[in-house]
């Protein structure tokens, strides 16, 4: 496919190799220089005026994503409700049968806790069998301190066959971090 050619500038001191010495394509057709058409101009103004604007609304679009408020709720596929703080304290005020699940150690429990909370700690050797005893058809609030070992306790609990879990969002953190009261009891 290529000609056999000879490297001729390889030697320390010897001139370069001029181009027709090394092995080439054919060279390509020169390109020609951008069109000044004022169609080409029309599609240019055209295209980056909707650039800027996609750029504009995707802006506009994370501003609102990180302007929703932290009480919005989520319902996950496995049916839990993922809710906020505030969300979190309104269904405590508007549901007075809601449990109020703590699966924190009870050292954190201990220093501050969501009034009516019922601490079972994650860690415990019978933690599962703390689960089983609940009434899976009560509702419940479950938290932990940011989420991470409540979110793992959520399988468990549906599996049980819990039917209504409302999952606090950044467990206890969130909840303080929206100036809502802790009691030490």
């Amino acid at each position: 496919m290529w000609p056999e050619r000879k490297w001729t500038g390889s030697k320390k001191g010897s001139p370069p190799a001029s181009p027709s010495k090394i092995p080439m394509k054919k060279a390509a057709v020169a390109a020609a220089p951008p069109s000044t058409s004022k169609a080409h101009g029309a599609f240019y103004d055209m295209s980056s005026h909707f650039l800027r604007s996609a750029i504009v609304v995707l802006a506009f679009a994370l501003a609102l994503g990180r302007l929703t408020p932290s009480s919005a709720s989520e319902i996950g596929a496995d049916g839990v409700h993922h809710v906020g703080a505030v969300e979190a304290a309104e269904l405590i005020t508007q549901d007075p049968d809601i449990i109020i699940l703590d699966v924190r150690t009870p050292r954190e429990f201990n220093e501050g806790h969501i009034e009516r909370a019922v601490n079972i700690d994650y860690y415990s050797s019978n933690f599962k069998d703390l689960l089983e005893d609940l009434d899976p058809t009560t509702t419940y609030l479950l938290h932990c301190r940011t989420g991470a070992r409540s979110g793992r306790t959520l399988p468990l609990m549906l599996n049980i066959g819990f039917q209504n879990i409302h999952h606090l969002k950044g467990g206890i953190e969130s909840w303080k971090e929206a100036g809502l009261p802790v009691s030490i009891k």
